[in-house]
This record gives C-alpha cells, sequence and structure tokens, in this order.
C-alpha cells in the first residue's frame, strides 16, 4: 500500500490532519490537499464543524387587515364625505401604513407626486376620521 491510501485509512479511523502528517513525514496542507484530490470523506454521523441551519421557505402574512376588512369596507361605502378615490386611498393606506403607496395606487401618480400628496391627504380631516 502507499503511504497516501494509509494516510486516508488514519483519517477516515478518526485521525487529525496534524497527526498523520507528522506520522508520514509531511506538512499539513500536503494531508489536506490529499483529502480534497482523492475525495476522502468521513461518516456523515461523526461530522464535525458548525451546525448548518435548514432554508425554510414560506410566505408572509401580510399586514392587511383581513379580520375588520368586512366592517372597514361597509364603514366606506357608507360614508358620502369621501370621494373613491380617497375611499381607494383610505384602503390602501390601511394596508401598508404608506401614504405614499397608497396615492399612488389610488391616484396613478409618479412617486414625487405621490410623495408630496399622500402627507396631504392624511391631513385630510375626513380622511383622518375615517382611518381612525
Amino acid at each position: 500500500m502507499s503511504r497516501i491510501e494509509d494516510a486516508e485509512k488514519d483519517y477516515l479511523s478518526g485521525m487529525k490532519y496534524k497527526d498523520i502528517a507528522e506520522k508520514y513525514g509531511v506538512s499539513l496542507n500536503t494531508v489536506k490537499s490529499w483529502k480534497s484530490r482523492n475525495g476522502w470523506q468521513r461518516d456523515a454521523t461523526k461530522k464535525k464543524g458548525a451546525h448548518k441551519k435548514s432554508k425554510r421557505v414560506h410566505t408572509k402574512k401580510s399586514k392587511v387587515a383581513q379580520a375588520r376588512s368586512p366592517d372597514v369596507i361597509d364603514e366606506l361605502v357608507e360614508n358620502d364625505e369621501l370621494k373613491d378615490r380617497q375611499k381607494a386611498f383610505c384602503l390602501y393606506y390601511l394596508q401598508r401604513y404608506n401614504a405614499t403607496w397608497a396615492y399612488q395606487k389610488a391616484y396613478g401618480a409618479d412617486y414625487e407626486t405621490a410623495r408630496r400628496n399622500g402627507h396631504r391627504l392624511l391631513t385630510n380631516a375626513d380622511i383622518k376620521k375615517q382611518l381612525t
């Protein structure tokens, strides 16, 4: 048997790189290269090293107020003080609590316009009353 094969048996039996290198009179890096070139692999049950977490894939629950959505929608439909787009703004705002995004969705405006006017809608007394 060659010393590489002997070193492999020692490695598989659980010997450390350092001990194998001393036994065969080679450097530590030589033993490591033998391992990678020849594909030495210890039993998976005896594997040392850090534990790796398995990735979990799941969908996040949306922040839409689903439990109270029928009440909110009924209240919004009955409200005659707000225009249709203002009602849509209220619904979108309750989904993400982001006035800019809600304004873009309700009015179809660009970002800059929505950034300026979304805040203004939140100061409207009727909309403020509806949202509370």
